[in-house]
C-alpha cells in the first residue's frame, strides 16, 4: 500500500484521476457502506441481500459498465 500512496499520482491525467488519500475498504466496510445506502433509499436488506448488490457492482467494474449502464442492463427486458 505504500507503493500505491507513494505513485498513485502517476495515474492522474489533468484533473481527474487518483490521489493520495484514496481510502480501501475491507469487505465489511462494503457491505456496511451498501446496507447504509440500501437503507437511506428504503431498500430491505432482507429482500435484496447485500452481497449481491456488491456482486452486481462488482460484475459491472469488470465489465467496465457505468452506473447508468449498468441499471439499463438489469432493467433491460428478456427475450
Amino acid at each position: 500500500m505504500r507503493v500505491l500512496r507513494r505513485d498513485i499520482e502517476t495515474l492522474r491525467t489533468g484533473d481527474s484521476g487518483y490521489k493520495r488519500d484514496f481510502a480501501i475498504y475491507d469487505e465489511s466496510d462494503q457491505q456496511a457502506v451498501i446496507k447504509s445506502a440500501m437503507k437511506r433509499l428504503g431498500i430491505d436488506d432482507k429482500q435484496l441481500k447485500p452481497r449481491a448488490v456488491l456482486s452486481q457492482i462488482s460484475w459491472a467494474k469488470s465489465h467496465m459498465l457505468d452506473p447508468q449502464e449498468d441499471l439499463s442492463s438489469i432493467c433491460r427486458p428478456k427475450d
